[in-house]
């Protein structure tokens, strides 16, 4: 067969035959890098954190000073805990329906007026609404205490989510404002690999797909990680799209900001 009709023969079988890459470029990111202000405003009593450590969501890393909302929290405490208008206004409630009780016990034998009776069935109601109000009262004194205490927690800046320490741009003794950003954190569990992909793959990566990501150099790790999105706008100019993977990562034991590797044409396991 001529070398010609032998190439058109086998052209079908090269045109259905699966395409492959070397291993692509990609990068390790931080699942988010967070800025973080103050709700509040005034003077940092203490930072609690340096650049470099590892936090946990919930962890205080600065405290604003707070004498203010801890009297206002002390007040509200001892307002929401005092029983003495309640109590009074239960005993006053209570000496008035027996009251209205000897005056219906006479009003039966003929020796109250009907008149004595009434007054003493207003002196009741009035006695029930003033009771009414001291334990409406005592609810607004515990929204109180439930107000001053937030406010207090305001004045202490926590970690929204694990992760590291990027940079501390607070000090103690400085103004807080929620304009100055005061510290950076990146959010380390789980990391992000971002990848370019060429066109011909965009039919074969589908999200929940999973593969081997690869560190570069001089670092030896190897990871499984899980599509996580996969781009529907392509980049005309370069051919290429992008996808992003998920990798877990407990501890924050992988390091963000390198370079790896990930073969799409190797599924992970």
């Amino acid at each position: 067969m001529p070398p010609c009709r032998t190439i058109f023969a086998l052209l079908p079988l090269l045109l259905a035959a699966p395409l492959s890459a070397a291993p692509l470029d990609c990068v390790i990111e931080p699942r988010a890098t967070v800025s973080l202000t103050s709700t509040e405003q005034g003077r940092i009593e203490a930072v609690l954190v340096r650049r470099g450590d590892t936090v946990s969501a919930g962890q205080p890393l600065l405290r604003l000073e707070d004498r203010v909302q801890q009297l206002q929290l002390r007040m509200a405490e001892a307002k929401a805990g005092s029983e003495a208008e309640l109590a009074a206004a239960r005993a006053r409630l209570k000496f008035r329906e027996e009251e209205l009780a000897r005056a219906e016990a006479l009003f039966e034998r003929k020796a109250a007026s009907s008149t004595a009776v009434e007054d003493k069935r207003i002196e009741v109601t009035l006695s029930q609404l003033a009771l009414d109000e001291a334990e409406a009262g005592r609810r607004r004194a515990a929204l109180e205490r439930e107000l001053a205490q937030a406010m207090l927690e305001r004045r202490v800046i926590r970690s929204p989510a694990d992760g590291i320490v990027l940079s501390v741009e607070a000090a103690a003794g400085e103004y807080a404002t929620d304009t100055a950003e005061m510290l950076v954190l990146a959010e380390m569990d789980p990391l992000l690999v971002e990848v370019f992909v060429p066109l011909d793959y965009h039919d074969r990566i589908a999200v929940g797909d999973t593969y081997e990501v690869a560190q570069a150099a001089p670092l030896t790790g190897r990871f499984s990680a899980r599509v996580r999105t996969v781009d529907r706008v392509f980049d005309a100019a370069s051919g290429t799209f992008g996808v992003q993977l998920e990798l877990p990562n407990p501890g924050a034991a992988i390091p963000a900001g390198t370079r790896c590797q990930v073969d799409f044409d190797a599924p992970g396991q």
